[in-house]
């Protein structure tokens, strides 16, 4: 028996091939397959990465006979949407399904109590309470949702490069970056903004933490603003302020330096990764539990 783990989001695919004694196997990553992507294309991106990682086995996605896969991926909160995806599954053997919300809980805190954030691409919030059944906060998708995210702040970005482009405020650094980024000219910046992804936004999210860092004032505004959305997830997530925090995604390292002075000493780093908790998920008896909405 082996156990697969795949991680699936707005901006790439991570899969992670154990043994049963637990040694890695293999490991790969590959294209976006989260379900705002299009089933079809989410199963297309999800294949392509787990044929990746099953070659150096000498296997293929066709012959996976003597596996347990557990998927992580982001969009499947609606029972419907999960049900179609599970139905169009090509692998031969089953594989069970949940939100990347509760693979990044596994990942971060194993089976013990306590509050994840996953801030990347998207941005969402999970709890284990020290009694009951996990839940999510946040979520939502982008553009409604995804507070905190990269995709989040790169449409606040945008935003404040429209006002710039309008004369509403002045021109930035940032936003003389942003413009300059999608077009330099006002045909090409709106035809951009016409057809511009999830993906597309989130990639000012590492712009804006350099010139953060830099000390550039705009940046470090929106990186605060970032930071008070995130800890405003791990507040309704934990109104008790008692369990720890473990933050996860590739904006954690510079988003936990903008977090509240109060929340700080309950920061724990990560046990590990969204796909070593989905892997995690897979030597479990039974499939993942269907988060609740509220605590």
């Amino acid at each position: 028996m082996i156990y697969i783990g795949i991680d699936g989001g707005g901006s790439g695919t991570r899969v992670r091939i154990e043994a049963e004694d637990g040694g890695i196997l293999a490991q790969a990553r590959g294209p976006a397959s989260g379900l705002s992507q299009g089933i079809g294309q989410a199963w297309d991106a999800i294949l392509q990465t787990l044929t990746a990682a099953l070659a150096p086995l000498g296997q293929h996605s066709d012959t996976l006979h003597d596996a347990r896969i557990v998927l992580g991926l982001a969009g499947v909160n609606l029972p419907a949407q999960r049900h179609l995806f599970e139905a169009l599954n090509p692998l031969p053997v089953p594989a069970w399904v949940c939100t990347d919300s509760y693979t990044t809980l596994v990942g971060a805190l194993g089976l013990a109590p306590g509050v994840s954030v996953a801030i990347g691409t998207g941005s969402v919030a999970a709890a284990r309470p020290e009694a009951g059944e996990w839940f999510e906060i946040g979520g939502w998708g982008f553009p409604s949702g995804d507070e905190g995210s990269g995709a989040w702040l790169g449409l606040l970005l945008v935003n404040l490069t429209q006002r710039a482009l309008d004369g509403r405020s002045a021109w930035e650094p940032l936003t003389r970056l942003c413009f300059s980024l999608w077009g330099g000219a006002w045909e090409p910046f709106f035809a951009t903004l016409g057809t511009a992804t999830q993906a597309q936004f989130a990639e000012f999210a590492p712009l804006i933490v350099e010139m953060a860092e830099a000390g550039d004032e705009l940046a470090c505004l929106l990186m605060r603003e970032a930071a008070n959305e995130i800890g405003t997830m791990i507040a309704a997530a934990d109104p008790s302020a008692r369990l720890p925090v473990a933050l996860g995604g590739s904006l954690a390292p510079a988003i936990s330096a903008y977090l509240a002075p109060e929340i700080t000493p309950r920061l724990l780093r990560p046990l590990g990764t969204a796909v070593q908790g989905a892997v995690l998920l897979a030597r479990q008896p039974q499939p993942p539990p269907v988060p609740s909405r509220r605590p």
